[in-house]
């Protein structure tokens, strides 16, 4: 009997240790023995180590552990005679819902194992990437401020002669104005143009040199935006064509703190490429402050820039595909470094046949 339940005579019992009472009851007859003279011999292999002797025919054991046991008995009658052992094996399992939550608890220490094991992993790998990227990242900026000297070496080798070539063209054609013919005359005029143009390249890329290698030297100072504004439209005023109109609109006259030259030539650059590139229309240049900063735009009525092209409009010897006029390719890509280096932004927005508009925006400069 294990617990409420009886098996009668059974061979072999296998039962959940959630069982509290295990009994084996039995029974031997001799016809020259009373019942209750009969002597019995037990033991459960397992748990008991030696033979035990009682007159009962009953045998209780109290929350037995999980494993095997067999239950041994003989009976012994008044002339000591021995029967044969009557044996039961039995077999106290772990109850399915235990084994059931054993195993779910097994799954989960493994997926946890297995999931910190995928974690430390990918940590290793993460590590070694991440080194590997340091160590390429090191070389490239290595490499690039090796480029960055070289440029500026040569452009500043090259700019002296270049600057002379200038110098001695323009003095030829002071001197020989109305001396020799209008061919020859073109023609020095045409060493001049050309001349003009291989020195603001050469001047655009060691500039550009400059910023990238971190030679830049600012001198910050307070900057009155409105005058600073005025000043670049009457430098460029007379570059503008006769169908266009050129206008400003100046909310407020604010001055901020930053480097006067480093922002004048970015506005030259804006304003430069808006007479470059519209022929008609107006070019509006516009000044406001929104919350801690001030907004300077340049908006034109050009042919534009197609959505696929303006992000791309600032990287180096960059042009708009169909629109390319007489340039470098530098000029954003320099005014871009050149507002990042005040601390500023600077974005373009563009509809092709509308025009463009480009807006920086800065705040005093924090070093």
């Amino acid at each position: 009997m294990v617990a409420d339940r009886r098996y009668n005579g059974a061979d072999a019992i296998s039962t959940s240790m959630t069982s509290g009472i295990t009994a084996f009851e039995y029974r031997g007859g001799n016809i020259r023995t009373r019942p209750e003279a009969m002597v019995y011999l037990y033991r459960l292999k397992g748990r008991d180590q030696e033979w035990q002797a009682t007159y009962q025919r009953r045998v209780e054991y109290q929350d037995l552990d999980r494993g095997d046991y067999t239950f041994e008995v003989q009976a012994v009658d008044r002339d000591l005679t021995y029967s044969d052992t009557a044996r039961v094996d039995l077999n106290i399992r772990l109850p399915y819902e235990r084994v059931a939550w054993m195993s779910s608890m097994a799954l989960a220490i493994c997926l946890i194992l297995w999931q910190a094991g995928r974690l430390v992993q990918r940590d290793r790998n993460l590590r070694l990437a991440n080194t590997e990227l340091e160590s390429a990242n090191r070389e490239i900026q290595e490499q690039t401020e090796r480029k960055s000297a070289f440029l500026a070496s040569m452009s500043h080798d090259l700019r002296t002669p270049m600057n002379a070539i200038v110098g001695y063209t323009r003095i030829l054609q002071r001197r020989l104005k109305g001396t020799i013919d209008d061919r020859q005359y073109r023609n020095l005029d045409n060493i001049n143009t050309s001349a003009d143009h291989l020195l603001s390249l050469i001047n655009d890329i060691l500039d550009l040199s400059k910023i990238e290698a971190g030679s830049i030297d600012l001198h910050p100072e307070r900057v009155n935006l409105g005058q600073l504004i005025s000043d670049c439209m009457t430098s460029v005023r007379s570059l503008v064509g006769p169908g266009v109109r050129f206008e400003e609109r100046l909310e407020q006259s604010d001055t901020v703190r930053t480097d006067p030259d480093r922002l004048q030539r970015v506005m030259m650059n804006l304003l430069g490429n808006a007479v470059k590139f519209t022929d008609k229309g107006s070019i509006t240049v516009s000044l406001k402050s929104v919350d801690e900063w001030v907004e300077l735009s340049v908006a034109d009525t050009g042919p534009g820039i197609p959505a696929a092209e303006l992000p791309f409009i600032f990287e180096e010897f960059r042009q708009v595909e169909g629109e390319k006029k007489e340039g470098t390719g530098l000029g954003l890509a320099i005014a871009r470094k050149s507002v990042e280096l005040l601390g500023g932004t600077i974005s373009a927005a563009s509809e092709v046949g509308l025009g463009t508009t480009f807006t920086v925006r800065i705040r005093d400069y924090k070093p």
